[in-house]
């Protein structure tokens, strides 16, 4: 009998690693907080109430109830925001309420900035 029992004792700290390893992956994920994004006509950050045009806020409950997995996808939807994506998404257009089309001499109106430092080239 007692060699019965140490046949099993491998196999049963087997599960009972298993279990404390299951366990410990739950404890260790935490829920990373978004960044938010401001989207403005100027270079200066003001109050919501003080800009004198219409905004849309896409927050993080929104982000992850629809499962949007990239800009395109979170602004999608804005009213008056077109997105034209060409050669698999490589050549993407923004187009908000009619800005963003092919100004005079070729030049688009709307440039995307990331921490003051350009994401996309005004003219392409």
């Amino acid at each position: 009998m007692n060699f019965e029992r140490n046949k099993q004792e491998p196999a049963r700290r087997f599960r009972v690693g298993i279990l404390i390893f299951l366990a410990g992956n739950g404890i260790a994920v935490a829920e990373q907080p978004v960044d938010r994004i401001s989207v403005t006509a100027t270079r200066i950050e003001r109050a919501t109430k003080e800009v004198p045009s219409a905004i849309s806020v896409i927050d993080s409950d929104q982000i992850a109830g629809a499962r949007m997995m990239n800009i395109k996808d979170a602004i999608q939807g804005t009213p008056g925001v077109l997105i034209d994506s060409k050669n698999g998404g490589y050549d993407v257009r923004l187009i908000v309420r009619g800005a963003g089309q092919k100004a005079n001499y070729g030049v688009r109106e709307i440039m995307v900035l990331r921490d003051g430092v350009p994401m996309t080239d005004p003219d392409s």
